[in-house]
């Protein structure tokens, strides 16, 4: 979108999401980690196993595309699966040792993100950027909805 007359809001979110997804992605590349698998990787860091249904619904993505990543990651070795004991349905999901030290590294790779993404922002503006963008989340998620 290069039409920053007519729609500057629409130009300025895909200029920064662009943006960002090339810093991250070409970060990721360099440790073997590709678009979306780092969300899971850095969710087994922070929560340990976790189940794949878990998985769907705290990274906000549909079942098959968790079960295309674990898959990935598991043929990868930096994720393991097991059934649960006490649910035969349930697919937990953990890091292995390989996987916990790839987990730091797209850990280390995000924050980096992260604070370049904030540079030069005070702290009111960035909480007043957090709450902007959470509201136009939430508006389009809504639109694209039907709600």
């Amino acid at each position: 979108m290069q039409d920053s007359v007519n729609y500057p809001a629409t130009t300025a979110l895909w200029r920064m999401t662009s943006g960002y997804r090339s810093l991250v992605t070409k970060q990721l590349r360099q440790v073997g980690i590709y678009p979306g698998q780092e969300n899971v990787l850095v969710e087994l860091l922070n929560y340990g196993e976790l189940s794949q249904n878990d998985l769907v619904k705290r990274l906000v993505v549909n079942h098959s595309t968790i079960a295309k990543t674990v898959s990935r990651l598991v043929s990868s070795g930096l994720v393991s699966t097991v059934k649960s004991a006490a649910d035969g349905r349930i697919t937990l999901v953990s890091l292995t040792d390989q996987g916990q030290i790839t987990a730091q590294q797209v850990k280390q790779i995000l924050d980096h993100a992260e604070s370049t993404l904030l540079r030069g922002l005070s702290q009111n503006d960035q909480e007043a950027f957090v709450s902007m963008a959470n509201q136009i989340s939430s508006n389009l998620s809504t639109e694209a909805n039907g709600k």
